[in-house]
């Protein structure tokens, strides 16, 4: 699962925040891609060399085009994991922060005392986890599998439930 969670003191306010690190599955690592892109490359290469060459030129134009979409997908997978979501959980606030390689950094803040955290699912995400207050939503942990934003969602409202409490108790 890539979700990972950690309790910490705040430097500037003494206070106990919980942080919450999404990031997204990565099963290739560059070694791996290369592996994979080299045997296509010979598995084609040697197709086409035992079946007569040059002979079947529009097939070797659609290998290139294969080899090239593949080359394109990859890439942008190495891409895509370089995005990260944190989630603060304090007593004060509830901070989502989206950081991204290619768009500017977002942050949102929510008020505890007021957030609620619900499951929703629509016709693209089964089980999105959605940081609500009034107008202001939020989406969280998209990139993570169903089973993994079902966890996402009780483990802040946990933690919400467990800041408010100690909060509560003083």
């Amino acid at each position: 699962m890539t979700l990972y969670h950690k309790s910490s003191k705040a430097l500037a306010s003494r206070e106990p925040v919980e942080t919450f690190l999404i990031w997204p599955h990565r099963s290739l690592n560059a070694k791996g891609m290369a592996i994979l892109i080299s045997g296509v490359v010979i598995g084609f290469g040697i197709t086409l060399a035992t079946s007569g060459g040059l002979r079947y030129w529009p097939i070797i134009a659609v290998v290139f085009l294969t080899v090239f979409g593949l080359v394109y997908g990859l890439w942008r997978n190495s891409q895509a994991v370089r995005n990260r979501e944190i989630v603060e959980v304090s007593r004060r606030a509830i901070r989502v922060c989206c950081l991204s390689p290619v768009t500017q950094r977002r942050t949102i803040d929510f008020n505890p005392y007021w957030v609620k955290v619900r499951l929703t699912t629509d016709r693209y995400v089964e089980d999105r986890v959605v940081l609500s207050e009034g107008q202001k939503r939020r989406s969280v942990g998209d990139i993570l599998s169903a089973p993994e934003r079902r966890t996402l969602a009780k483990a802040l409202q946990e933690s919400i439930d467990r800041h408010l409490a100690l909060y509560q108790r003083r």
